[in-house]
């Protein structure tokens, strides 16, 4: 496993590739009661007003779907290998994202 990976950032209000940097950052590990995804697809949906998700620096997008593919500490699932789809606050455009077990 790479130690980091690929992951989309907003740099500001707007829809164009001018609002948008991908950077190589540390992969994310699983929290708690959490599981990492191999991301293979996500959702394109964007907020479109309002505080939240912060624009500046925040990683779009809440559906993803993907291959579980680390368990974290003290979480109680089988999922490891399994294909997943999952609802995510924010995070999705990235190679990898960490969720919530079901």
């Amino acid at each position: 496993m790479p130690s980091t990976h690929k992951q989309v950032f907003r740099t500001g209000r707007g829809f164009t590739a001018a609002h948008f940097r991908c950077a190589k950052v540390p992969v994310p590990e699983p929290a708690n009661g959490e599981v990492r995804i191999r991301v293979e697809a996500v959702g394109l949906e964007l907020e479109t007003g309002g505080s939240w998700p912060p624009w500046r620096d925040s990683t779009p997008g809440g559906q993803v779907v993907g291959t579980v593919d680390r368990i974290g500490p003290s979480t109680k699932s089988d999922l490891f290998g399994q294909r997943v789809a999952a609802w995510l606050p924010r995070g999705a455009w990235a190679e990898h994202a960490c969720a919530a077990e079901p």
